[in-house]
C-alpha cells in the first residue's frame, strides 16, 4: 500500500522503516512546501490509498484544499493527533474533514465525537527499533534526563519536583539534556545544552535514565520517551501516571515514582543492584519490542480503517512466504507434514530479527518450530532464514494486532 504523508519529518523518519517492515510505501511531502499544487502533485505521483497527517505546530497547510483533492481521488484521510490531550483544543480545527481522527488520549474520543466525528480511535506512541537500540558505550552517569522544562505544564511539573529535586543535593551524578528553557530553573547547573546526536547516544551513557509526563491522569497518554528508552535497553526511573501503571509492570519493564522521597530511594537501591537493574532493561526492551513499535501502530490504525485486509497485512508484516512441498503456496500452512517458512529482510541482521519474531508469532499459535537454518547467502537470498514449522492447526487472524499484550 502507498501512505502519503504531510508535516512532521521527524516522525516520518520514524515511521517509514515501519512501513516498508509491513510492506507498505510511506512518501513524504516535504515540510514548508504543501501547497494545493504540490499536494496534487504528490497525490498523483504516489497514488496514495492513504493520506496522514499529525499533530505538528506548522501552521501554513491548505488543510480544507488538500482533504477536497484527496476526496476527488477517493484517497481515505487520517488525523494523528499526538499532542492529545494538554493541545486539544489547539489542533481540534485541525481534525476537521478526515475520514479518521486517531487520539493518544482515551478521555478525547468523546471529545471528538462531540465536535462530528464519526469515527475516533485511541493509538498511541511507540517506539522505532531501526533507531532506538543499545548502544554499548561506557556508562559514566549516575543518571540522565533528556527534555525539556514546561512551566506551563502543572502535571509535568509535579513529575519535574517528583523526579529532579533529589538531584539538587549533588549526591549523584546527573546530566540534563535538551533546550535552553532550562535557564533560570533551579537545574541550570545540571543542564548541558540541547542534543546533537541519537537519543541511544545520550542513554547509554547512564545507569538509570529519568523520566516524567504531561498529563498523570489520562489512561493512554504518555510521551515517546518511554517507549524509546526501554527500546534503547535503557533502566527508567520514570514519574507515577495513571497511563504508565496500565502500561507497564513497576519493577519489571522499569521503575515508577511518585514523590522525591521515593525517587532518592530508588537512585540508591538501584544504583548499587546493577545485575538486577540490567534484568529490568532487558526486559523493557523486550516488552517494547514485542508490543509497541511503529509497526504495532501503522498496522494497528490500518487494520481499523480496512478492517477486511487484516490478514494479508498481517502475512505481510511478518514477511512470510510458506512452502507446502509442490502442493504449492499458502498461508496459514495446513495439514501435518512440516512446513518451511522462508524469512526474507533486506540484509542478515533484519533478517535474524524478524526470524526471532516469526518464532515469537508461530509458538503463541500453538505451531511447533523444529528447526532453523541460514541460507548460504547469494544474491538472490541475501537476509532469509529457513524455518521448518509443523503445524498444529490454523493461524486466526488477530482482530487488530493489538499493541496490547496477548
Amino acid at each position: 500500500m502507498q501512505i502519503l504523508t504531510l508535516g512532521s519529518a521527524f516522525l516520518y523518519h520514524l515511521l517509514r522503516p515501519a512501513c516498508e517492515q509491513l510492506g507498505h510505501r510511506l512518501a513524504f511531502l516535504e515540510e514548508g512546501t504543501e501547497t494545493g499544487d504540490t499536494v496534487r502533485a504528490a497525490v498523483e505521483e504516489a497514488q496514495p490509498r492513504l493520506l496522514l497527517a499529525f499533530a505538528d505546530w506548522q501552521r501554513n497547510v491548505p488543510w480544507a484544499e488538500v482533504l477536497e483533492i484527496a476526496r476527488r481521488k477517493d484517497v481515505r484521510t487520517a488525523f494523528w493527533n499526538i499532542e492529545d490531550p494538554n493541545h486539544f483544543d489547539a489542533f481540534k480545527d485541525r481534525a476537521e474533514g478526515f475520514d479518521h481522527v486517531f487520539t493518544t488520549a482515551a478521555e478525547r474520543v468523546e471529545d471528538y465525537r462531540a465536535l462530528g466525528h464519526d469515527d475516533v480511535s485511541v493509538l498511541r506512541l511507540a517506539c522505532a527499533p531501526s533507531c532506538h537500540y543499545r548502544e554499548y558505550l561506557p556508562r559514566d552517569l549516575d543518571a540522565i534526563f533528556v527534555g525539556n522544562h514546561y512551566p506551563g505544564e502543572p502535571d509535568r511539573m509535579v513529575g519535574e519536583q517528583n523526579v529532579l529535586l533529589p538531584f539538587l543535593s549533588r549526591r549523584w551524578r546527573l546530566e540534563i539534556w535538551g533546550y535552553d528553557w532550562w535557564r533560570r530553573t533551579p537545574y541550570e547547573s545540571l543542564w548541558k545544552g540541547p542534543t546533537q546526536g541519537p537519543l541511544r547516544e545520550y542513554l547509554a551513557r547512564a545507569r538509570i535514565v529519568l523520566g516524567m509526563n504531561e498529563q498523570r491522569s489520562s489512561p493512554t497518554m504518555t510521551s515517546m520517551r518511554p517507549y524509546e528508552t526501554l527500546a534503547c535497553g535503557a533502566f527508567q526511573l520514570n514519574d507515577w501516571s495513571v497511563a504508565m501503571e496500565s502500561l507497564f509492570e513497576d519493577g519489571r519493564h522499569l521503575a515508577l515514582t511518585r514523590s522525591p522521597g521515593e525517587t532518592a530511594g530508588l537512585m540508591d537501591r538501584y544504583l548499587h543492584e546493577e545485575a538486577r537493574r540490567e534484568t529490568i532493561a532487558r526486559e523493557g526492551q523486550r516488552y517494547v519490542y514485542a508490543h509497541h513499535t511503529y509497526a504495532h501502530r501503522i498496522q494497528q490504525m490500518l487494520t481499523h480503517i480496512w478492517p477486511e485486509e487484516a490478514r494479508r497485512w498481517f502475512i505481510d508484516e511478518l514477511r512470510v512466504e510458506a512452502h507446502r512441498g509442490e502442493e504449492g503456496k499458502g498461508w496459514p500452512p495446513e495439514g501435518e507434514g512440516p512446513t518451511e517458512v522462508t524469512v526474507e529482510a533486506p540484509d542478515g541482521k533484519q533478517s535474524q530479527m524478524a526470524a526471532g519474531q516469526v518464532l515469537r508469532v508461530l509458538g503463541q499459535r500453538g505451531f511447533s518450530v523444529t528447526g532453523v537454518r541460514r541460507l548460504k547467502a547469494t544474491r538472490r537470498n541475501r537476509g532469509q532464514h529457513v524455518l521448518s514449522v509443523r503445524p498444529a492447526g490454523s493461524l486466526p487472524v488477530p482482530g487488530a494486532h493489538s499493541s496490547e499484550p496477548p
